[in-house]
């Protein structure tokens, strides 16, 4: 039964009865009975229609989550980049699948045309214990009696299931409208309409459910980040938000720190729910129109769908349902065992080494990373944590800072299509740190080593206050009287301030404070590399401010020679050959200048080879007088090997293979590595061993979109150093447990540098560095199975070897 509405024009009545007609719900079975992968349906005659669906439903009988790869090729596919492609990760057990089949993109980004040619499913695994038990093109799902359900996108994109599509130019919106398309969610809530002003939609006098998806997923390094929002149906107001910058800050880019994966959750609950946008309200037609007005920024007026059904109608609720259960199978979690204890108690799992007495062994001018673990049979909302003071019998005192493990769900890898439950996340507001029996609770306590502080042990303890009773484990350290020397390669981070650095004026003003903070943490853990984002020298103003950014760099400690990544880039795009006036004029100011650290100036980055000509020429330029400039580029495969001798910087990862094959190609030129697979190894002990000169790991502060949500994007989160809502530095700094890691490389490479210069006047000291050296393979490949506790203990061998030159 279609109801009665009063129509402003016959177009706009079409349109309304056009989507009240009731669907049906119909599906072409491909299989319905256990079959083996890989499953290669006949496709060409299966008509794929708007919304239609891949449901694909099989068993994992091995003991381990497995990849199922869904493979779609069009008449244009001739290869991996031409076709669809799309990695889930299974669970052992039964598991089930749904995919949209329309809106499809090949892997470079070019869209997937019908009719298919073939559909391919199979795992990643093929010796894996896998079936299939049925799969199907589902169509789309009915409507109930008197439902409507408005898709708002693209005529291009992909449409929820029995959802009607809306794009900017239909008769119901209106306003200044862009259609977004975004990388992360799902059929529903990936793409959406920004800029309206008002839906209109005629309807039947009564009151009505209204729900609405209203949030916009983001995309690589950006979120949207209005701060007034207001959004009224017929006058009834379902948002009203209004937010200065620093409370956007701190109640919407850090929303996600507000709950725990694992103890407040699961993934739906604490990331997806948080970014579906989803309002749901009773509203009342009187005139035969619904009429909803958006108020506020451009990015603020945004819709990716709507629901408008009777008063207790149950399609919306059903589509969250559908939502919740698609986004836990897609996003499936691998989580620690844990079972609570008895009794409370409290452990020490630090990774360090001890002398015979339990007493940690540190050397002066260094770092020590500690690590206990709370174990609690009971929940405590307000526990209190402090470490005592460690202090010598002499009242000798060592600075401290304390933070805590929160848990969360992340990537184990950028591309990884699983979760991962880890207490990855430190956070230094101690007061926000909760004990729970669900799971454990990591303390992590880094203590300062100065270069002038008295040898000999200083004792300490870390108290835990919970339920009226105290706590106490008792530790020590004892500093030994060798210095560790710094650090003679160029290891650290790309560094960039938080994305809202950018977005807000207030904000703006402060961008050079929050660089220092980060070049001063930076310093302080002993790194020697900070890679800026500089800004494009194409003006004298700007040639001052990029001398400015290298004497921050000069200020804070940073001496070595310097990568700007995109300057150089920025320039030949804009500006082609006057590319090289702009960087003549910036050597004459900054000859004017002392100290300043030399700059190399990225040429390319993983390139294609039809780039090789241009590139090889910008490298020549550069070179050639008057300017004399260095040059720098990242390879990651060997279809450009020509390109290896083109810069003075050669930036390489594990991809490249490149050990395996060269060294330098010559005395002159720079090696280092990036982003590998393992920095604490890569940046450490494999770096000794080889013969790069430095490791820059991407990135320092630069999240996809929302920094606690690891799904809305191509890649998860690779995050060092966490956003906090003040302007000013914070004395202790919200990080991720990797830059702890990176720290541990820096600790490792620098006993072997002093193990390098006992070497050269000890017959055992060389001795135990060419065992060490012959421990390492040259080849990546081979010297990634190193584990931690092998680093570990050839650092136990050198420490013990120090205290006995004491």
């Amino acid at each position: 039964m279609i109801p009665s509405i009063s129509c402003s024009s016959l177009l706009r009545c079409l349109l309304v009865f056009a989507m009240l007609t009731v669907q049906s719900v119909s599906a072409v079975t491909l299989t319905n009975s256990k079959t083996k992968m890989p499953f290669i349906p006949a496709i060409e005659m299966v008509e794929v229609k708007q919304s239609a669906e891949l449901v694909i439903q099989g068993i994992n009988n091995t003991a381990q989550s497995q990849l199922l790869i869904v493979r779609i090729d069009d008449i244009n596919s001739t290869n991996y980049r031409s076709r669809f492609n799309k990695e889930f990760t299974v669970r052992k057990g039964t598991f089930e699948v749904v995919m949209p089949l329309t809106g499809l993109k090949t892997s470079a980004r070019t869209e997937l045309t019908l009719p298919y040619k073939q559909l391919i499913i199979f795992s990643g695994n093929e010796s894996a214990d896998m079936a299939l038990t049925h799969v199907s093109i589902r169509s789309a799902q009915s409507l109930p009696q008197d439902t409507m359900a408005l898709d708002f996108g693209t005529k291009k994109s992909t449409l929820y299931s029995g959802f009607e599509l809306i794009d900017k130019d239909h008769a119901f919106v209106s306003g200044k409208i862009r259609e977004r398309v975004r990388t992360s969610g799902d059929a529903l809530t990936k793409d959406g309409l920004t800029g309206v002003n008002t839906v209109e939609i005629p309807w039947k006098n009564g009151w009505w459910q209204l729900s609405l998806w209203t949030s916009d997923q983001g995309e690589w390094e950006y979120l949207p980040h209005f701060l007034q929002r207001k959004i009224t149906a017929n006058g009834m107001t379902l948002v009203d938000e209004q937010w200065t910058a620093q409370q956007w800050v701190s109640d919407v880019y850090l929303q996600g720190q507000q709950h725990e994966g694992g103890i407040d959750g699961n993934p739906w609950q604490t990331i997806g729910e948080r970014r579906n946008g989803f309002i749901s309200t009773e509203v009342e037609v009187d005139d035969g129109r619904l009429v909803i007005k958006l108020e506020g920024d451009h990015s603020a007026r945004y819709l990716a769908g709507l629901v408008l059904e009777p008063i207790g109608g149950g399609f919306a609720k059903e589509v969250q349902q559908q939502q919740r259960q698609r986004f836990l199978n897609q996003w499936p979690v691998v989580a620690p065992s844990y079972q609570a204890p008895d009794q409370l108690h409290i452990d020490d799992i630090s990774a360090q080494v001890k002398n015979e007495n339990s007493a940690y062994l540190a050397a002066q001018n260094s770092v020590l990373n500690l690590l206990f673990e709370i174990e609690s049979p009971h929940n405590d909302a307000s526990p209190l944590v402090v470490v005592a003071t460690p202090q010598s019998w002499q009242g000798d005192q060592l600075d401290y800072q304390i933070r805590y493990g929160h848990w969360r769900y992340e990537r184990p890898d950028p591309d990884a299509s699983e979760l991962r439950l880890s207490d990855s996340y430190l956070r230094s507001d101690m007061d926000t740190m909760r004990l729970s029996k669900q799971l454990p609770r990591r303390i992590h306590v880094e203590v300062s080593i100065p270069n002038d502080i008295a040898t000999g042990t200083y004792e300490s303890s870390l108290q835990l206050l919970t339920q009226g009773k105290v706590h106490q484990y008792p530790f020590s350290i004892e500093v030994l009287s060798t210095e560790l020397p710094a650090l003679e390669k160029s290891i650290g981070l790309y560094i960039t301030p938080a994305p809202y650095y950018q977005w807000f004026e207030d904000y703006k003003q402060q961008t050079d404070q929050a660089t220092e903070c980060d070049l001063a943490l930076l310093s302080k853990y002993g790194f020697t590399q900070a890679a800026l984002s500089f800004v494009t020298p194409d003006s004298e103003a700007a040639q001052q401010q990029f001398i400015t950014q290298l004497q921050q760099l000069q200020n804070t400690g940073f001496h070595h020679p310097v990568l700007a990544y995109a300057p150089f880039k920025r320039l030949l795009n804009k500006h082609g050959n006057k590319a090289y006036e702009h960087l003549l004029n910036l050597q004459t100011l900054m000859a004017r200048h002392e100290n300043l650290p030399q700059v190399y100036w990225s040429i390319y980055d993983e390139p294609h080879p039809e780039h090789v000509s241009s590139i090889k020429t910008a490298a020549q330029q550069l070179k050639q007088a008057p300017l004399a400039q260095k040059s720098a580029g990242h390879m990651n495969k060997t279809s450009v090997d020509s390109l290896i001798a083109a810069p003075d910087l050669l930036i390489v990862n594990h991809a490249a293979k490149f050990f395996a094959r060269n060294k330098k190609t010559s005395a002159h030129q720079q090696l280092w590595l990036y982003n590998m697979p393992n920095p604490r190894l890569a940046a450490g002990a494999y770096l000794w061993r080889t013969a790069a000169d430095g490791y820059i790991q991407w990135h320092g502060r630069m999240p996809t979109a929302d920094p606690f949500d690891p799904t809305d994007g191509r890649e998860g989160d690779v995050i060092y150093i966490y956003p906090q809502s003040a302007h000013q530095c914070h004395a202790v700094a919200n990080i991720h447990q990797r830059l702890l890691a990176l720290h541990e490389a820096t600790i490792d490479m620098r006993w072997l540098q002093w193990l390098d210069g006992a070497a050269q006047e000890s017959t055992t000291a060389k001795n135990l560095r060419d065992r060490i050296q012959r421990s390492i393979p040259i080849q990546w490949s081979a010297a990634q199975k190193i584990n931690t506790d092998q680093l570990l203990a050839w650092r136990k061998e050198i420490m013990q070897l120090a205290q006995q030159q004491e």
